[in-house]
């Protein structure tokens, strides 16, 4: 029988891991708290304590300092952190010092049992345990993480590509070593995520942890291990390790990853591709890598599948690009919803397309699509300039999908501004307001209310002129001096703070062109009105 010692200094935690924690089938007797790391210490002292779920940041002393004692102390008793900290400092002491694993809050009913296993296992092992030096215990126990912060040394040639040198590192860090061994790199691109997946970081992460336990499960079995090494947001490497007599055949990966992928699709909602490579030594790691990488990024057409490296085809960074001049008439005719489906249809039939094809294909298409927006008059930079359509754009290259979503949005804005265009009322009604709003601004310029519009100031100019019979600049000029006027006759306001609320800074300007409207300056004009 066994006796547990949960501390934390969540005192409802507490009661819910007692709840939780099958005592029969874990041959348990009983299970004791403590708050802190002194009642733990005094219970540890007094009582039989076979093993310990603890936490790491409390109130009074973290869980680090707790082990630390025990360690000091003589106290060998099988420790596992459960915490909602998951910073490599944190995991990296807990490694050093020997607990038996380190669980993240909140920790699955199957993840808890696992380790009270593993935690039972060493106890029982305790004996043998006794004969194995310090670092095989740690490897033993604690390798993924050791091995983790190997492995991105290696793929980030921190160590050089040499296996004299991959040895020595290995030999100094204390990771046991062998020749003999082969890996598998799988490399996991997620490369979208659907609506509403995840609302906030914390979300976030819970998913990301979900699909890392979701690889392990399916990618590590029997005796194949190995590692999940998050090289960047949605792109992870796994490493299945194996020994020279093994082989993984291509059937068995392909069950696996398809396995994979549709778990992935119903249960985080995104979509992924898994590359393979092959079977390669410690000193191929890089290079294997670096390859797989270069056949993520050519990736623009399939999703949802798996990719052989060995079955790549070289990149052709010289595919032929449509002719886009009957797009072109097109767009100018307006035919922009017909245009859209030409395009869509000629990315989905088209053969071996890649990366370098669509950022060409993506500067061609803004070429056509800005000719079209400036022969209509309209400000193409500005129409594209906010933050969407920044996205979306540097998302386009990307794939397929994400390069026909972006051009149904880009021609989308292009269709409605278009049809405001036509609209002339509508965009001088929409000139005049915004004058009358900023009709104090002293810099209140022809490009500023251009761009109000998306609509280059010259063609704007020529637009205004036609429907009021004025040029923008006098009618501005106008609008100040109406307001004056207004302002001198119906209120007490002094004159320079009239000047300065029609937009004039330089009240000697105000008054010459106040002047040159009326006959009068402000003074007199004031004087005169009111006698």
């Amino acid at each position: 029988m066994y006796r547990l010692l949960i501390v934390d200094d969540d005192y409802f935690f507490i009661k819910g891991l007692q709840s939780d924690i099958n005592q029969e089938q874990f041959n348990i007797s009983e299970i004791v708290s403590a708050i802190n790391i002194r009642q733990a210490k005094k219970i540890i002292k007094n009582q039989k304590i076979d093993f310990i779920l603890c936490d790491i940041e409390m109130p009074q002393g973290t869980g680090i300092e707790l082990l630390e004692w025990m360690t000091n102390e003589n106290h060998n008793i099988p420790l596992i952190f459960l915490t909602s900290h998951a910073q490599f400092s944190y995991a990296k002491q807990a490694i050093q010092l020997g607990s038996v694993d380190y669980l993240l809050k909140p920790a699955s009913e199957e993840d808890l049992e696992k380790v009270i296993k593993k935690a039972i296992d060493q106890i029982n092992q305790s004996d043998q345990l006794k004969n194995l030096n310090y670092y095989k215990k740690l490897w033993n126990l604690h390798h993924p993480l050791i091995i983790e912060r190997f492995w991105l040394d290696i793929i980030n040639k921190s160590i050089p590509n040499q296996m004299n040198i991959i040895e020595k590192v290995a030999l100094k860090r204390n990771i046991p070593f062998s020749n003999k061994l082969i890996f598998l790199p799988i490399l996991i691109r997620i490369q979208r995520w659907h609506m509403d997946t995840y609302n906030s970081s914390s979300d976030q992460k819970t998913i990301e942890y979900g699909v890392r336990k979701l690889a392990e499960e399916v990618f590590f079995d029997g005796d194949n291990k190995g590692n999940y090494i998050q090289l960047k947001d949605e792109l992870s490497l796994i490493i299945v390790t194996m020994d020279a007599r093994e082989s993984y055949y291509r059937p068995i990966l392909e069950e696996k990853g398809k396995k994979f992928i549709n778990l992935c699709n119903m249960w985080f909602r995104c979509d992924l591709t898994c590359y393979f490579g092959e079977q390669i030594a410690f000193v191929d790691m890089y290079d294997q890598v670096e390859n797989l990488k270069v056949l993520e990024i050519n990736n623009v057409t399939y999703d949802n599948t798996l990719l052989f490296l060995k079955d790549a085809m070289k990149t052709n960074r010289d595919i032929q690009l449509p002719d886009m001049k009957t797009w072109v008439n097109m767009l100018k005719n307006s035919a922009f919803t017909q245009v859209s489906l030409e395009i869509e249809t000629y990315l989905k039939e088209a053969k071996d397309v890649n990366v370098y094809f669509l950022r060409n294909f993506q500067q061609n298409l803004l070429q056509m699509i800005y000719l079209v927006l400036n022969y209509k008059g309209i400000q193409a930079y500005q129409l594209f300039g906010a933050k969407e359509s920044i996205e979306l754009s540097n998302k386009a290259v990307h794939s397929i999908k994400d390069m026909i979503i972006w051009i149904r949005h880009v021609i989308n804005k292009a269709a409605y501004q278009t049809s405001r265009v036509k609209e002339t009322n509508t965009i001088v009604e929409t000139v005049l307001c915004y004058i009358d709003q900023n009709i104090d601004k002293p810099d209140l310029s022809r490009s500023e209310i251009a761009e109000q519009v998306f609509l280059n100031e010259d063609y704007l100019s020529r637009l205004f002129k036609k429907e009021l019979g004025i040029p923008l600049s006098n009618y501005i000029m106008d609008q100040r001096i109406k307001l004056a006027r207004e302002l001198l006759l119906k209120t007490d306001i002094s004159i320079s703070n009239i000047a300065f609320s029609v937009g004039y800074s330089n009240f000697s300007h105000f008054s010459k062109v106040f002047k040159d409207k009326t006959s009068y300056n402000p003074s007199e004009f004031r004087k005169k009105m009111l006698c």
